[in-house]
């Protein structure tokens, strides 16, 4: 794939669109995209290929699947495959389709195609503008939360937002979470800790109030699989609110004490630091690696061998932004704390406290 990605589009060697078009169809959704290029750049050709494929029609679930009849082979020819109705409209958006044009025939798809068209497109920014999420979310939101989800976070949309929100959270699914996570959206707090089943802090808007909003009698039923990416979607988006939830499950001391910690490691600020320096003697060497981290970066000590904010994999401390120093670097709390630390059992918690103490 490489190197065909180098050799100019005009020059591409006789048979390449069809062989091109039968990889696609053959590999694993997952796999798909790496070929994408590949298929821009001789779309043309791929196109071509593409028109003379037969179609095979979406059928909705509650027919029963026809045969599809076999082209008529000639003698010495091959019969050419059909082509799956949403593989087609995924294909003409990949190639340059008007994204109108691709709207229109997602339309036209049976719901269960439509969804995985819309999921295999939802990096295609102009392709979502043009769907109607208003009308789908207001009639079904049960059906197109999680696809309009995706399109949001992918397609980097903040005007669906609003439209999510709206979504009850009874319904929440995985992709809501990490799409409120990957846009930062702060206004989506109360709805997370309504999934998550624990009203805010006393004071915070929508203490009280109608079922839906936090503090409200339980209109939610309990979702506890989705309790860990709630808490970590709140450190990702960070606020006073969050943080102070965060606090509180961290507390708890149960097995989602640690996705607290972690995830409030990743939003800290200087209030914080009292939570994290009475737990450096933590049992879980990782709940210590995240008080190392921000205790480091709240008293101002970082060095430039530190890992960058977001270098390490999502949700660990090293991937967390900055805390808020303070105005006086190595306030003598936090640089004894780190200096208990750097006698840590397990290296990996020794090795922080010292690169921020030594830093």
């Amino acid at each position: 794939m490489h190197c065909l990605a180098r050799v100019p589009s005009a020059q591409a060697p006789p048979g390449l669109g069809p062989a091109l078009l039968g990889l696609y169809l053959e590999l694993p959704a997952e796999l798909r995209p790496e070929l994408t290029p590949v298929l821009w750049r001789f779309r043309t050709t791929v196109r071509g290929a593409l028109a003379g494929r037969p179609e095979i029609p979406e059928i909705p679930d509650t027919q029963e699947t026809p045969e599809i009849p076999e082209a008529p082979e000639a003698p010495g020819v091959p019969a050419v495959a059909a082509v799956a109705a949403v593989d087609r409209v995924v294909l003409q958006a990949l190639l340059g389709a008007r994204p109108r044009e691709v709207a229109a025939e997602l339309l036209r798809l049976p719901l269960p195609g439509r969804l995985s068209a819309i999921v295999q497109l939802a990096g295609r920014r102009p392709v979502m503008r043009s769907l109607p999420w208003s009308s789908w979310l207001h009639d079904a939101p049960e059906v197109y939360a999680g696809a309009a989800a995706e399109a949001a976070a992918a397609s980097r949309l903040p005007e669906l937002l609003p439209l999510l929100r709206a979504v009850p959270p009874r319904l929440a699914v995985p992709s809501l979470l990490r799409a409120f996570a990957d846009l930062a959206d702060r206004d989506a707090v109360p709805w997370l800790l309504e999934v998550l089943g624990r009203p805010g802090a006393p004071g915070e808007p929508g203490e009280v109030g109608a079922p839906g909003e936090v503090g409200a009698p339980a209109a939610t039923p309990p979702r506890p699989e989705l309790r860990p990416l709630v808490l970590e979607s709140l450190g990702r988006i960070g606020g006073a609110a969050a943080r102070r939830t965060l606090a509180a499950a961290a507390l708890d001391r149960t097995p989602e004490s640690r996705l607290a910690y972690r995830a409030l490691a990743a939003c800290a600020t200087a209030e914080d630091a009292p939570l994290f320096r009475a737990a450096i003697t933590h049992p879980d060497w990782y709940v210590r690696l995240a008080c190392a981290e921000v205790l480091g970066r709240i008293a101002g000590l970082g060095g430039g061998a530190l890992p960058a904010p977001g270098a390490g994999p999502p949700g660990s401390p090293a991937a967390a932004p900055p805390a808020a120093s303070r105005d006086a670097p190595g306030a003598p709390e936090d640089l004894a704390s780190l200096a208990r630390l750097a006698a840590d059992p397990v290296p990996a918690v020794a090795h922080r406290a010292l690169h921020y103490l030594e830093g």
